[in-house]
Protein backbone atom coordinates (compact mmCIF):
# COMPACT_ATOMS: atom_id res chain seq x y z
CA UNK A 1 0.00 0.00 0.00
CA UNK A 2 1.49 3.30 -0.84
CA UNK A 3 1.51 6.79 1.34
CA UNK A 4 -1.34 7.74 -0.66
CA UNK A 5 -3.27 5.13 0.19
CA UNK A 6 -2.83 6.10 3.99
CA UNK A 7 -3.53 9.29 3.80
CA UNK A 8 -7.04 8.33 2.20
CA UNK A 9 -8.21 6.36 4.73
CA UNK A 10 -6.99 8.73 7.64
CA UNK A 11 -8.71 11.22 5.86
CA UNK A 12 -11.89 8.98 5.18
CA UNK A 13 -13.60 9.34 8.67
CA UNK A 14 -14.54 12.81 7.76
CA UNK A 15 -16.29 12.48 4.64
CA UNK A 16 -19.37 13.61 5.59
CA UNK A 17 -21.57 10.53 4.18
CA UNK A 18 -20.04 8.62 6.94
CA UNK A 19 -23.24 9.48 9.65
CA UNK A 20 -21.90 7.15 11.91
CA UNK A 21 -18.08 7.85 12.38
CA UNK A 22 -19.11 11.45 11.69
CA UNK A 23 -21.12 11.92 15.12
CA UNK A 24 -17.88 10.32 16.68
CA UNK A 25 -15.56 12.39 15.23
CA UNK A 26 -17.46 15.96 16.02
CA UNK A 27 -18.27 14.67 19.61
CA UNK A 28 -14.00 14.58 19.85
CA UNK A 29 -13.27 18.17 18.23
CA UNK A 30 -16.21 19.12 20.23
CA UNK A 31 -14.55 17.68 23.99
CA UNK A 32 -10.73 18.76 22.60
CA UNK A 33 -12.15 22.12 21.81
CA UNK A 34 -13.80 23.04 25.12
CA UNK A 35 -10.86 21.39 26.93
CA UNK A 36 -8.83 24.18 25.18
CA UNK A 37 -10.78 26.94 25.92
CA UNK A 38 -10.49 27.63 29.79
CA UNK A 39 -6.43 27.02 28.90
CA UNK A 40 -6.64 30.19 26.35
CA UNK A 41 -9.05 31.74 28.13
CA UNK A 42 -7.04 31.67 31.11
CA UNK A 43 -3.79 32.83 29.49
CA UNK A 44 -5.49 35.73 27.40
CA UNK A 45 -7.14 36.84 30.79
CA UNK A 46 -4.64 36.45 33.32
CA UNK A 47 -1.98 38.13 30.94
CA UNK A 48 -4.22 41.30 30.05
CA UNK A 49 -5.51 40.84 34.10
CA UNK A 50 -1.42 41.27 35.08
CA UNK A 51 -0.56 44.08 32.68
CA UNK A 52 -3.59 46.47 33.58
CA UNK A 53 -2.65 45.94 37.32
CA UNK A 54 0.96 46.89 36.65
CA UNK A 55 0.01 49.62 34.47
CA UNK A 56 -1.89 50.80 37.50
CA UNK A 57 0.52 50.15 39.73
CA UNK A 58 3.09 52.29 37.99
CA UNK A 59 1.05 55.02 36.60
CA UNK A 60 -1.17 55.60 39.71
CA UNK A 61 1.28 54.61 43.03
CA UNK A 62 4.83 53.30 42.30
CA UNK A 63 5.64 55.65 39.56
CA UNK A 64 8.42 53.80 36.88
CA UNK A 65 11.31 55.06 38.89
CA UNK A 66 11.46 56.29 42.33
CA UNK A 67 14.48 58.77 43.63
CA UNK A 68 14.81 59.26 47.71
CA UNK A 69 17.63 59.90 50.42
CA UNK A 70 18.80 57.74 52.59
CA UNK A 71 18.75 60.87 55.14
CA UNK A 72 15.04 61.39 55.47
CA UNK A 73 16.34 65.15 56.74
CA UNK A 74 16.30 66.96 53.78
CA UNK A 75 14.62 69.93 52.87
CA UNK A 76 11.83 70.24 49.39
CA UNK A 77 14.08 72.80 48.07
CA UNK A 78 16.87 69.52 47.70
CA UNK A 79 14.30 67.87 45.71
CA UNK A 80 13.70 70.56 43.40
CA UNK A 81 16.79 70.90 42.63
CA UNK A 82 17.67 67.68 42.11
CA UNK A 83 13.95 67.36 39.79
CA UNK A 84 14.74 70.61 37.97
CA UNK A 85 18.86 68.72 37.38
CA UNK A 86 16.84 65.37 35.97
CA UNK A 87 14.61 67.00 33.82
CA UNK A 88 17.02 67.27 31.26
CA UNK A 89 16.72 63.96 29.61
CA UNK A 90 14.52 63.89 27.00
CA UNK A 91 12.98 60.20 27.95
CA UNK A 92 11.78 61.54 31.10
CA UNK A 93 7.86 63.23 30.50
CA UNK A 94 7.44 63.52 34.13
CA UNK A 95 8.85 64.39 37.50
CA UNK A 96 6.94 64.67 40.50
CA UNK A 97 7.84 65.19 44.14
CA UNK A 98 5.58 63.00 46.88
CA UNK A 99 5.07 62.58 50.27
CA UNK A 100 3.63 59.05 51.44
CA UNK A 101 3.10 57.93 55.35
CA UNK A 102 0.22 56.37 57.12
CA UNK A 103 -2.27 58.21 59.66
CA UNK A 104 -5.73 57.78 61.36
CA UNK A 105 -8.96 59.50 59.63
CA UNK A 106 -12.14 60.07 61.41
CA UNK A 107 -15.23 60.76 59.50
CA UNK A 108 -18.34 61.16 62.37
CA UNK A 109 -17.92 58.62 64.46
CA UNK A 110 -16.14 56.31 62.19
CA UNK A 111 -11.77 55.88 62.72
CA UNK A 112 -9.74 53.79 60.05
CA UNK A 113 -6.28 53.95 59.10
CA UNK A 114 -5.11 55.38 55.98
CA UNK A 115 -2.35 55.92 53.46
CA UNK A 116 -1.58 59.66 52.95
CA UNK A 117 -0.21 60.76 49.43
CA UNK A 118 0.75 63.94 49.52
CA UNK A 119 1.14 64.93 45.22
CA UNK A 120 1.25 68.03 42.98
CA UNK A 121 -2.20 69.46 42.97
CA UNK A 122 -2.03 69.75 39.17
CA UNK A 123 -1.21 66.12 39.00
CA UNK A 124 -3.95 65.38 36.91
CA UNK A 125 -3.18 67.96 34.01
CA UNK A 126 0.75 67.20 34.64
CA UNK A 127 0.87 63.47 35.02
CA UNK A 128 -1.06 61.40 31.37
CA UNK A 129 -0.62 57.96 32.55
CA UNK A 130 -1.86 58.93 36.44
CA UNK A 131 -5.14 61.01 34.96
CA UNK A 132 -5.87 58.09 32.90
CA UNK A 133 -6.15 55.33 35.91
CA UNK A 134 -7.19 57.23 38.26
CA UNK A 135 -11.18 57.43 38.24
CA UNK A 136 -13.27 60.23 39.53
CA UNK A 137 -16.12 58.71 40.89
CA UNK A 138 -17.66 61.50 42.36
CA UNK A 139 -16.85 65.24 43.25
CA UNK A 140 -13.62 66.33 41.36
CA UNK A 141 -10.09 65.90 41.83
CA UNK A 142 -9.42 69.48 43.62
CA UNK A 143 -6.43 69.44 46.21
CA UNK A 144 -6.53 73.29 46.20
CA UNK A 145 -6.37 74.70 50.26
CA UNK A 146 -7.47 72.67 52.93
CA UNK A 147 -9.23 69.48 51.02
CA UNK A 148 -8.90 65.81 50.27
CA UNK A 149 -9.40 63.01 47.65
CA UNK A 150 -10.28 60.01 49.38
CA UNK A 151 -10.77 56.44 47.85
CA UNK A 152 -14.16 55.11 46.68
CA UNK A 153 -13.09 52.22 49.90
CA UNK A 154 -12.74 54.83 52.15
CA UNK A 155 -15.87 56.63 51.31
CA UNK A 156 -17.95 53.11 51.29
CA UNK A 157 -16.59 52.01 54.81
CA UNK A 158 -16.79 55.52 56.23
CA UNK A 159 -19.84 56.74 55.27
CA UNK A 160 -18.32 59.40 53.71
CA UNK A 161 -19.82 61.87 51.02
CA UNK A 162 -18.56 65.11 49.57
CA UNK A 163 -18.22 68.15 51.73
CA UNK A 164 -18.02 66.23 54.49
CA UNK A 165 -14.98 66.63 57.45
CA UNK A 166 -12.25 64.74 57.46
CA UNK A 167 -9.87 64.31 60.25
CA UNK A 168 -7.07 63.20 60.12
CA UNK A 169 -4.76 61.93 63.30
CA UNK A 170 -1.04 62.00 62.78
CA UNK A 171 2.09 61.92 65.37
CA UNK A 172 4.46 65.78 66.66
CA UNK A 173 8.05 64.63 67.60
CA UNK A 174 7.94 66.98 70.84
CA UNK A 175 12.00 65.75 71.95
CA UNK A 176 13.35 62.70 73.66
CA UNK A 177 11.42 60.46 71.54
CA UNK A 178 7.87 61.89 72.74
CA UNK A 179 5.08 61.91 70.57
CA UNK A 180 1.79 64.17 70.52
CA UNK A 181 -1.23 63.94 68.68
CA UNK A 182 -2.24 65.77 66.00
CA UNK A 183 -5.72 66.49 64.84
CA UNK A 184 -5.71 67.98 61.17
CA UNK A 185 -9.20 69.02 59.24
CA UNK A 186 -10.26 68.81 55.59
CA UNK A 187 -12.82 68.77 53.32
CA UNK A 188 -13.65 65.68 51.06
CA UNK A 189 -13.46 67.15 47.30
CA UNK A 190 -13.11 64.21 45.11
CA UNK A 191 -13.45 60.47 45.36
CA UNK A 192 -11.58 58.26 43.20
CA UNK A 193 -10.69 54.80 42.26
CA UNK A 194 -8.28 52.89 40.10
CA UNK A 195 -10.42 49.83 39.35
CA UNK A 196 -8.17 47.61 41.22
CA UNK A 197 -9.34 48.15 45.38
CA UNK A 198 -6.60 46.50 46.59
CA UNK A 199 -3.89 48.83 44.95
CA UNK A 200 -6.26 52.08 46.49
CA UNK A 201 -8.24 51.16 49.14
CA UNK A 202 -6.40 53.13 51.49
CA UNK A 203 -5.56 56.29 49.72
CA UNK A 204 -5.98 59.67 50.84
CA UNK A 205 -4.51 62.80 48.38
CA UNK A 206 -3.76 66.26 49.37
CA UNK A 207 -1.71 68.86 48.52
CA UNK A 208 2.08 68.02 48.95
CA UNK A 209 2.75 70.98 51.59
CA UNK A 210 -0.04 69.46 54.05
CA UNK A 211 1.54 66.50 53.84
CA UNK A 212 4.79 68.14 54.90
CA UNK A 213 2.65 69.97 57.97
CA UNK A 214 1.41 66.96 59.26
CA UNK A 215 3.07 63.92 58.41
CA UNK A 216 6.20 63.12 60.50
CA UNK A 217 9.93 62.42 58.95
CA UNK A 218 10.51 59.49 60.62
CA UNK A 219 7.36 57.81 59.77
CA UNK A 220 6.90 59.13 55.90
CA UNK A 221 8.61 59.28 52.98
CA UNK A 222 9.52 61.92 50.30
CA UNK A 223 10.53 60.84 46.83
CA UNK A 224 10.95 61.90 43.34
CA UNK A 225 8.10 59.65 41.02
CA UNK A 226 9.69 60.01 37.68
CA UNK A 227 7.48 58.48 34.20
CA UNK A 228 9.51 57.70 31.54
CA UNK A 229 8.25 57.29 27.85
CA UNK A 230 8.59 53.70 27.60
CA UNK A 231 8.62 52.00 31.20
CA UNK A 232 9.05 48.56 29.71
CA UNK A 233 11.97 49.10 27.98
CA UNK A 234 15.82 50.47 27.88
CA UNK A 235 15.29 51.09 31.60
CA UNK A 236 19.12 50.54 32.16
CA UNK A 237 20.10 53.74 29.94
CA UNK A 238 17.11 55.53 32.19
CA UNK A 239 18.66 53.54 35.50
CA UNK A 240 22.20 55.03 34.83
CA UNK A 241 21.54 58.50 33.82
CA UNK A 242 19.59 58.59 36.83
CA UNK A 243 22.43 57.03 39.25
CA UNK A 244 25.45 59.60 37.55
CA UNK A 245 22.93 62.92 38.38
CA UNK A 246 21.58 62.19 42.18
CA UNK A 247 23.84 62.26 45.23
CA UNK A 248 25.57 59.13 46.45
CA UNK A 249 23.54 58.54 49.28
CA UNK A 250 20.21 58.89 47.64
CA UNK A 251 19.11 55.78 46.30
CA UNK A 252 17.01 54.59 42.53
CA UNK A 253 14.40 52.15 42.33
CA UNK A 254 12.61 51.08 38.89
CA UNK A 255 8.74 50.08 38.99
CA UNK A 256 9.47 46.40 39.44
CA UNK A 257 11.87 46.38 42.17
CA UNK A 258 9.13 48.50 44.13
CA UNK A 259 6.55 46.03 43.38
CA UNK A 260 8.59 42.87 43.10
CA UNK A 261 6.68 40.45 45.73
CA UNK A 262 3.32 41.65 44.28
CA UNK A 263 4.08 40.79 40.69
CA UNK A 264 5.89 37.65 41.54
CA UNK A 265 2.37 36.68 43.29
CA UNK A 266 0.91 37.13 40.17
CA UNK A 267 2.71 35.24 37.90
CA UNK A 268 2.63 32.09 40.78
CA UNK A 269 -1.21 32.48 40.10
CA UNK A 270 -0.83 32.76 36.95
CA UNK A 271 1.08 29.34 36.27
CA UNK A 272 -0.96 27.89 38.78
CA UNK A 273 -3.76 27.79 36.85
CA UNK A 274 -1.75 27.14 33.40
CA UNK A 275 -1.25 23.94 35.23
CA UNK A 276 -4.94 23.02 35.93
CA UNK A 277 -5.47 24.24 32.76
CA UNK A 278 -3.23 22.09 31.26
CA UNK A 279 -4.24 19.30 33.18
CA UNK A 280 -7.38 19.59 31.64
CA UNK A 281 -6.01 19.50 27.89
CA UNK A 282 -4.29 16.13 29.28
CA UNK A 283 -7.61 14.88 29.57
CA UNK A 284 -8.42 15.97 26.02
CA UNK A 285 -5.67 13.85 24.70
CA UNK A 286 -7.31 10.82 26.47
CA UNK A 287 -10.48 11.17 25.25
CA UNK A 288 -8.97 11.03 21.19
CA UNK A 289 -7.33 8.16 22.09
CA UNK A 290 -11.01 6.75 23.03
CA UNK A 291 -12.54 7.77 20.42
CA UNK A 292 -9.93 6.34 18.16
CA UNK A 293 -10.44 3.11 19.93
CA UNK A 294 -13.72 3.20 19.44
CA UNK A 295 -13.33 4.03 15.40
CA UNK A 296 -11.35 1.22 15.40
CA UNK A 297 -13.61 -1.50 16.82
CA UNK A 298 -16.43 -0.07 14.70
CA UNK A 299 -14.35 -0.05 11.19
CA UNK A 300 -12.76 -3.72 12.11
CA UNK A 301 -14.91 -5.53 9.30
CA UNK A 302 -13.09 -2.51 7.16
CA UNK A 303 -9.88 -3.43 8.53
CA UNK A 304 -9.87 -7.24 8.09
CA UNK A 305 -11.13 -6.17 4.16
CA UNK A 306 -8.27 -4.17 3.77
CA UNK A 307 -5.55 -6.33 5.43
CA UNK A 308 -6.75 -9.20 2.84
CA UNK A 309 -5.82 -6.57 0.42
CA UNK A 310 -2.26 -6.23 1.58
CA UNK A 311 -2.56 -3.08 4.13
CA UNK A 312 0.00 -4.33 6.49
CA UNK A 313 -0.71 -3.50 10.44
CA UNK A 314 2.16 -0.45 10.36
CA UNK A 315 -0.23 1.39 8.12
CA UNK A 316 -3.68 0.46 9.43
CA UNK A 317 -1.80 2.40 12.64
CA UNK A 318 -0.51 5.10 10.57
CA UNK A 319 -4.18 5.76 8.95
CA UNK A 320 -5.57 6.05 12.62
CA UNK A 321 -2.83 8.07 13.95
CA UNK A 322 -3.55 10.42 11.02
CA UNK A 323 -7.21 11.03 12.09
CA UNK A 324 -6.17 11.15 15.78
CA UNK A 325 -4.09 13.99 14.59
CA UNK A 326 -6.33 15.87 11.95
CA UNK A 327 -9.12 15.62 14.99
CA UNK A 328 -6.42 17.54 17.44
CA UNK A 329 -5.60 20.22 15.19
CA UNK A 330 -9.03 20.68 14.17
CA UNK A 331 -10.25 20.77 17.96
CA UNK A 332 -6.98 22.86 18.87
CA UNK A 333 -8.05 25.73 15.92
CA UNK A 334 -12.08 25.50 17.07
CA UNK A 335 -10.98 26.15 20.90
CA UNK A 336 -8.00 28.93 20.51
CA UNK A 337 -10.36 30.76 18.16
CA UNK A 338 -13.38 30.45 20.67
CA UNK A 339 -10.80 31.37 23.50
CA UNK A 340 -9.70 34.52 21.82
CA UNK A 341 -13.41 35.48 21.36
CA UNK A 342 -14.48 35.03 24.68
CA UNK A 343 -10.80 36.86 25.77
CA UNK A 344 -11.69 39.57 24.24
CA UNK A 345 -15.32 40.13 25.07
CA UNK A 346 -15.07 39.07 28.39
CA UNK A 347 -16.52 41.88 29.89
CA UNK A 348 -20.08 41.63 27.68
CA UNK A 349 -20.31 38.27 28.50
CA UNK A 350 -19.99 38.60 31.83
CA UNK A 351 -22.39 41.41 31.55
CA UNK A 352 -24.60 39.05 29.90
CA UNK A 353 -24.31 36.49 32.80
CA UNK A 354 -25.04 38.91 35.36
CA UNK A 355 -28.23 40.31 33.86
CA UNK A 356 -29.76 36.95 33.52
CA UNK A 357 -29.12 36.02 36.85
CA UNK A 358 -30.10 39.25 38.17
CA UNK A 359 -33.41 38.52 36.34
CA UNK A 360 -33.80 35.00 37.16
CA UNK A 361 -33.61 35.78 41.26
Amino acid sequence: MSFKTVLYLGFRPFKPKKHGVKGVIQHTIIVVAIALLPLVVVLLVADGMIQGITNRYIETSSSHFRVFPRNEENEIETFELLKSKLSSNGDIKNLSIQREGAAVAVVGDVKRGIFIRGVDPDIMINDSGFAKYLTVEDGEFDLTGDSVVISSFLARKMDAKIGDEFRIITGKIIGKGKILPRISKYKIKGIVKTGYEELDKLWVFMPLSNSIKILPIGSSETFIGIKVSNPYSAQDQIYSFIRENIPSDWNIRSWDQLNRATFENFKTQEMSLTLIMGLIVIVAGINISSSLIMLVLEKRRDIAILKSMGLSPADVMGAYLLTGIIIGIIGTIAGMILGVFISVNINEIISIFENIVRHSF
